[in-house]
C-alpha cells in the first residue's frame, strides 16, 4: 500500500485532514517540459495515515497536507515530494500503483521486394506487406520493464534507398553503409509500395523501409539489397525528355482512369521530394516552349520576305 502518515504539534485542536496529492514528473520525462496541468487527487481523514490512491508507477509526486479545525480553518499545509516505485515491484501484489501504459515501437514491414521497371518516370518499386502488430512485454535481466507494452498501429511508411556497398546476403543487417546520403520518401498507412528514382545503371543499392506510428517512433528497418543491369538507359538525361513526357501522359491516364494499384503508383505521396514528376513537368515546359520559339522565328521570316 502507499499510505502517508504525520503527526501533529496539537491533536486535540484538529477536526480533520485534508490531503492533495499532484503528479510531478514520470521516469523519462524532461521536468522542465512536464504538462503544466497534471491531475491532482483529494481526500478527508480524520486519522494521522491515509492509503493514496491512482498513483502511477515511477512516478515523483507533490503531497500536500492541510489541517483543518473545528471552527472550519485551513492551515497552511505542509509539503512532502515521494517516488512511486517501478512497475516491476508492485504489479500483482498492490492496487495502489498502476502502471503506466508505454507503447512499444511498431513491427517492420514485412515480404519487401523490388522490381525494375523499363520507365525513367518510375524505374523501381519496392513494396512491402503491412505487420501484424503483437503486444508483448520487454523484460531485461529476468524482471519485468518498468511499464506495460502496448502496440502501437502503423500510421504510415518511410522508405531510404542509395548506393551502397555490395553484400553477398539477400536481405542484410541493420548496420547498411550508404556510399552517400540516401534519398527519402514517406508514405501514408494504406501504401505499401514506393517509387525509386535516381538510379544509375550497374550499381548496387540498398533500400530500407520502416513503419512509423505516431506513440511507438519507428521501427528497425527491413532491408532489401539489388543491383541495377549494366544495359539500362540512365534517365534524367536530355536525351530521354520525350521518353519521359510520354511516361507523364499515360501515368496521368493510369490517374484518372486505373485502379488502387494505379492510383498508388501516380500518388504524389510515393515520389521523393525532388522527384520525375517535377522534371517531367520541367521537360514540358521546355518542349513549349521550343515550338514556341520555332513559331516566331516562322513568323519573323515570313514578314521578312514581304518586305523584301
Amino acid at each position: 500500500k502507499a499510505r502517508a502518515s504525520w503527526s501533529v504539534h496539537s491533536e486535540r485542536t484538529v477536526e480533520k485532514y485534508i490531503l492533495y496529492w499532484t503528479l510531478d514528473v514520470c521516469e523519462g520525462e524532461a521536468k522542465h517540459r512536464k504538462t503544466p496541468s497534471r491531475l491532482t487527487l483529494e481526500a478527508t481523514t480524520h486519522k494521522r495515515e491515509f492509503d493514496l490512491f491512482g498513483l502511477e508507477s515511477s512516478c515523483v509526486y507533490e503531497l500536500t497536507i492541510h489541517t483543518v479545525n473545528f471552527s472550519g480553518d485551513r492551515g497552511e499545509g505542509q509539503k512532502q515530494f515521494f517516488r512511486t516505485p517501478p512497475c516491476w515491484k508492485t504489479n500483482g501484489r498492490t492496487s495502489s500503483v498502476i502502471c503506466r501504459s508505454k507503447a512499444s515501437p511498431p513491427s517492420p514491414p514485412g515480404n519487401v521486394a523490388v522490381s525494375l521497371q523499363p520507365t525513367c518516370a518510375c524505374q523501381a518499386v519496392v513494396s512491402w506487406q503491412h505487420q501484424q502488430q503483437s503486444q508483448h512485454a520487454q523484460h531485461s535481466g529476468g524482471l519485468a520493464s518498468d511499464h506495460a507494452r502496448t502496440a502501437a498501429e502503423p500510421s504510415g511508411y518511410s522508405v531510404r534507398w542509395g548506393q551502397s556497398r555490395t553484400s553477398g546476403k539477400d536481405i542484410a543487417s541493420l548496420a547498411v553503409v550508404f556510399n552517400a546520403e540516401p534519398h527519402s520518401i514517406n508514405v501514408s498507412a494504406s501504401v505499401t509500395q514506393a517509387c525509386l528514382n535516381f538510379l544509375t545503371a550497374g550499381t548496387h543499392y540498398t533500400v530500407q523501409v520502416y513503419t512509423l506510428s505516431t506513440p511507438g517512433g519507428r521501427s528497425s528497418p527491413a532491408v532489401r539489397h539489388f543491383t541495377t543491369p549494366r544495359g539500362v538507359t540512365p534517365c534524367f538525361s536530355f536525351s530521354n525528355v520525350e521518353d519521359m513526357l510520354r511516361a507523364t501522359e499515360i501515368q496521368l491516364v493510369e490517374r484518372t482512369n486505373g485502379g488502387d494499384l494505379r492510383k498508388q503508383t501516380t500518388s504524389a505521396s510515393v515520389y521523393p521530394r525532388s522527384s520525375s514528376v517535377s522534371l517531367h513537368r520541367t521537360a514540358s515546359v521546355f518542349a513549349r516552349t521550343v515550338m514556341v520559339i520555332l513559331a516566331l522565328t516562322c513568323v519573323v521570316s515570313y514578314h521578312a520576305d514581304l518586305i523584301v
